[in-house]
């Protein structure tokens, strides 16, 4: 690749170039006991109660870069439809949601990916947590309903790509 990189970190030539990648990764159970978020037209808050099951923490290498966001989660929830909120920050809207409603009770995969593109610049701290859509109950991680580990190695992960924009 060639291009050399101007005063401000970025090139033309290099768009698209991975600046870095941030992995949090766990196989351990974790439960909480969650609020629940009805379906209604507001997003979800960091500050709606919802227990916080990961955290990852970036600082990007420049100011005009996109990051790629990534989270893949397995989790259940004992008599509650559910769903997954990332969040940039604290006391912030959600930057990313997905719910499942096909039945309470059974292990689902809740996959996430999109683009973000951060209001300020400095370190940020992305938080993962579930929420129901109903009332209040246990969500588990990694876990059956009845909090029993997934077996065959069970994994969640949150993984941010920076990416150079052009």
């Amino acid at each position: 690749m060639s291009g050399v990189f101007g005063s401000s970190g970025t090139s033309s030539e290099n768009a698209g170039q991975i600046l870095q990648t941030v992995i949090h990764s766990s196989s351990s159970l974790a439960s909480g006991t969650t609020l629940a978020f009805y379906d209604e037209n507001t997003v979800p808050l960091s500050t709606d109660g919802n227990p916080v099951f990961g955290t990852l923490s970036i600082t990007p290498k420049s100011s005009s870069s996109t990051l790629l966001i990534s989270v893949e989660i397995t989790a259940s929830c004992a008599g509650e439809n559910m769903g997954i909120c990332v969040f940039d920050g604290v006391n912030a809207p959600a930057i990313g949601v997905i719910y499942d409603i096909a039945g309470p009770s059974t292990a689902q995969l809740f996959s996430l990916l999109f683009p973000y593109t951060p209001a300020a610049t400095g370190e940020l701290t992305f938080t993962v947590s579930g929420f129901t859509l109903g009332g209040t109950a246990t969500i588990y991680f990694n876990a059956d309903s009845s909090g029993n580990p997934i077996g065959g190695g069970a994994n969640w992960s949150i993984v941010v790509i920076q990416e150079l924009a052009a």
